[in-house]
């Protein structure tokens, strides 16, 4: 009994370890572009340009993905995204409800609109940003479980359901944001840097949880083991 308990607490030590350690898909643009493209969210060419950048225009961050525009009067989105032929080949698959998204995200000013962007199984979905940090990098974490809070939207506007979530999720082949430029302002400098889709702190919590319990037992049962060895002695 005590070797199985053992080899109980080895294997949840090991599966700790490898959700801790595990990202299904990261990219901090230490040496190109990665493969990531920009296109106008319409279909017309990109209003923006996303390049690397390997110098330090802002806030001592060096090797990004820089995103610049000067777009005319009018409402312009471009989407920015790495898609299955990026760096890391599949982004993810399966049922990855249990993941979140996390990036650093700068801005020389506030866009109009900030999202963030799946597509998958022919649906794009957005998550809006509603509160943006100008003038420094900052960290943004969006979950990618789907509820009536989540934030979540399909862009076609047709009705959000769970099932569509899921037929997304298992399917994933674009993941990036959105940029909606200032109408008419020039000069609209961003950065993107340290995307990762990693599990969500509710995973490890769990799997910290069972470990614990587990331990209490293994401590209880070697405790009583010790006692009847010192009696039988």
């Amino acid at each position: 009994m005590m070797l199985k308990k053992i080899n109980m607490l080895l294997a949840v030590l090991l599966l700790v370890s490898c959700y801790a350690s595990a990202a299904i898909y990261t990219e901090k643009w230490e040496t190109s572009d990665a493969g990531w493209q920009i296109e106008n969210r319409d279909g017309f060419p990109a209003e923006g340009t996303a390049t690397w950048y390997t110098g330090s225009p802002w806030d001592g961050q060096t090797e990004i993905l820089r995103i610049e525009g000067s777009p005319g009067v009018g409402i312009y989105e471009d989407i920015v995204f790495a898609d299955n032929t990026a760096d890391g080949t599949l982004i993810t698959g399966g049922n990855v409800a249990w993941q979140q998204i996390q990036f650093d995200f700068y801005a020389n000013m506030a866009p109009a609109a900030l999202y963030f962007y799946v597509q998958g199984n022919g649906v794009q979905w957005q998550n809006e940003i509603t509160s943006v940090t100008v003038g420094s990098w900052d960290t943004y974490n969006i979950s990618l479980s789907f509820n009536s809070g989540s934030g979540w939207a399909r862009w076609d506007g047709t009705l959000e359901t769970q099932a569509a979530w899921d037929a997304t999720l298992v399917n994933i082949d674009e993941v990036g944001i959105i940029v909606q430029y200032q109408s008419g302002v020039s000069g609209q400098d961003y950065g993107l840097d340290n995307f990762a889709i990693i599990p969500e702190p509710e995973t490890l919590l769990l799997l910290a949880f069972a470990l614990i319990s587990l331990g209490i037992t293994f401590r209880r049962e070697l405790s009583t083991a010790m006692v009847r060895v010192r009696r039988d002695s």
